[in-house]
């Protein structure tokens, strides 16, 4: 919100249980609970996928908070998850394929996050659900964090890698989240 970063989904950060039930029913029972730091690829929960309802949000916040971690909770975008890693000196980012990877275990994608079982992404640079305009959009979010990660740092830049965790929506693409390294297994393929 503060750099007008595009594609960001609603949020709210908790450092206790105090308040997130209101701010389930806020979300029209559409959300996602995360822990705000590393899990493992274990620290998010989807409601209507890993959630049946905001009791079992509630208590997955709560194993979260006894991790020592904070919870974050968003709106949950529905559509085709992609990721876009750049390489980024500070100021220019050279950007990479696009690729999807596999975390959901079991056939059909019904089971539990494993944090990665494989990954794709095709010669022509798209994925089979994307546009040149997701891959634009999604570019233009990871140059648009570049320039926040910048200004922040009060002018020394973020120099590494730049992950962005994106999904294709009916409005667009939205961000899901940002990391400051290669994913796995996506690297294993865009790099090969």
């Amino acid at each position: 919100v503060k750099y007008g970063v595009p594609g960001c989904p609603i949020y709210r950060p908790f450092s206790s249980p105090a308040g997130m039930a209101e701010f389930f029913q806020e979300l029209g029972g559409k959300y996602v609970v995360k822990a705000d730091g590393l899990m493992g690829g274990k620290g998010v929960k989807v409601s209507g996928e890993h959630l049946a309802n905001v009791d079992e949000a509630l208590q997955f916040a709560q194993e979260i908070f006894e991790k020592g971690q904070a919870v974050v909770i968003e709106e949950k975008f529905v559509g085709e998850e992609f990721s876009l890693m750049s390489f980024c000196d500070g100021t220019t980012l050279v950007h990479m394929p696009p690729v999807q990877d596999h975390k959901r275990a079991y056939v059909g994608d019904t089971g539990p996050n494993t944090g990665g079982m494989g990954s794709y992404s095709c010669e022509d640079h798209l994925l089979p659900f994307m546009t040149q305009e997701h891959v634009a959009a999604a570019c233009a979010i990871n140059e648009a964090m570049a320039r926040a990660l910048k200004a922040e740092s009060g002018g020394d830049g973020f120099k590494g890698i730049l992950y962005g965790a994106f999904m294709c929506l009916n409005r667009g693409v939205g961000c899901i989240k940002f990391n400051a390294r290669f994913g796995v297994p996506e690297a294993l393929n865009v790099l090969a």
